[in-house]
């Protein structure tokens, strides 16, 4: 929210899909605190995958400039939203079962697709911790042809989003786990399976800075 204290300085340098659809600027007020978004993208790959299945992507917030330029006077970094869309999807075809070439990919359901943050495991920091494994979107009932090349948007809820980022502060890098559940379609009876399923998706959070310190 845009209040008299603040005016805009510079527009976000990253391009990210939820930031295009809520609007991206950073703001300074009277006290100095520097607000700004960033946009984490990451693509996440199914190969010849008989669902449910998930993909696991780990995001360094270093990677961006404008969190490595702020780092050490940021005071919060609260993941507000997920954005996502099916880039690609492609049936697996069965040879042995003529029906399997009739697939209308458009009309594949999937009962559910969910997204997790989960941060490194204090013993392996190449690992995931997953007890520390957060849901942060749901979305069920997902028709292929609702989510082809259509941006989705979910909101997380100001209480997560308030421990994300301490977390977040703390460890800098965190694993996001994209889950596909089982899929129907009208033809052939479920399971359906598939040579390869493409999403693209970003985690667009809002980071405050102290420029006194």
């Amino acid at each position: 929210m845009q209040t008299s204290l603040h005016k805009v300085l510079i527009c976000c340098g990253v391009a990210g899909l939820s930031i295009l659809l809520s609007g991206c600027f950073g703001t300074v007020d009277d006290l100095g605190t520097f607000t700004f978004q960033l946009a984490a993208n990451y693509e996440a790959t199914f190969k010849d995958t008989h669902v449910p299945d998930t993909d696991l992507e780990l995001i360094d917030l270093n990677d961006y400039q404008s969190f490595r330029e702020n780092r050490e006077k940021l005071q919060s970094a609260r993941p507000y939203q997920i954005g996502w869309w099916v880039e690609r999807i492609i049936p697996k075809v069965n040879t042995d079962n003529d029906v399997s070439n009739d697939i209308d990919v458009n009309e594949v359901v999937f009962d559910s697709v969910m997204f997790y943050i989960m941060f490194p495991d204090a013993d392996n920091p190449n690992t995931p911790d997953r007890d520390t494994r957060f849901e942060v979107g749901r979305f069920e009932n997902v028709k292929v042809a609702d989510f082809i090349l259509t941006p989705q948007v979910y909101e997380i809820e100001a209480p997560l989003a308030q421990t994300l980022s301490h977390l977040l502060l703390e460890h800098n890098r965190y694993y996001v786990e994209t889950y596909f559940s089982e899929a129907s379609a009208p033809l052939p009876e479920p399971p359906v399976e598939f040579t390869r399923i493409e999403v693209k998706a970003d985690i667009v959070a809002r980071l405050e800075a102290d420029l006194d310190l």
